[in-house]
């Protein structure tokens, strides 16, 4: 082998090692900011009908995301699946509660909603229901078309079913249970756009 041929040699090998440290790096770093920002609160149907779980996010500056799942064994075999979010603590809506219906068919989440203006308002328009999933026929509510409607559906619904129950999960969502990253992954979050739902830019009056 000759001088170059060597060097071409080592050079490909200390490359090659860069290359796997780098990956096996960016891998470590990903499992890191999973695991270290990411826990998950869960609360279940009084009835057993299922359970819904909040994935709560911390940000670099402090700030939550918050995102409702469900665990429903008659949909995707009882995987999380994600009905709402994020709910930003520095958002234009910020998560205040999830309630079961009396019956313990429904999980519904109410959120003070305004224009944004980090962890307060620069414009407050009030407090709606923003998500709900029914346990019976197994679907998020989806009816509304804007805001005030969407609200006005949920809480169609939860009377209902007998109303809403004592039993509330309100935020700041207390101590949940860390993921590590392989769990994290098992939620796959799906941003809601509630802008469908707003008719003017700096908040949601209907």
């Amino acid at each position: 082998m000759t001088l170059q041929h060597k060097v071409g040699f080592c050079l490909c090998v200390i490359l090659g090692g860069v290359g796997y440290t780098g990956y096996k790096f960016g891998h470590i770093a990903e499992d890191y900011l999973l695991s270290s920002s990411s826990t998950v609160v869960e609360t279940r149907s009084p009835a057993k009908h299922g359970s819904a779980d909040f994935l709560v996010e911390t940000g670099a500056l402090a700030g939550k995301s918050t995102y409702f799942f469900v665990h429903d064994a008659a949909e995707a075999a009882g995987k999380p699946l994600c009905v709402g979010g994020p709910y930003v603590s520095d958002g234009p809506v910020k998560m205040q509660e999830a309630v079961w219906s009396k019956d313990g068919s429904v999980v519904a989440v109410r959120a003070h909603v305004g224009g944004s203006g980090d962890h307060r308002f620069s414009i407050y328009d009030g407090t709606f229901w923003m998500d709900a999933y029914d346990f019976r026929t197994h679907h998020a509510v989806v009816e509304g078309s804007n805001l005030d409607a969407r609200s006005k559906a949920i809480a169609r619904l939860l009377k209902q079913r007998g109303s809403v129950s004592a039993q509330k999960l309100s935020t700041p969502l207390g101590v949940g249970k860390a993921l590590t990253a392989e769990e994290r992954r098992k939620y796959d979050t799906l941003d809601e756009d509630y802008r469908t739902l707003y008719n003017r830019a700096d908040g949601s009056k209907n």
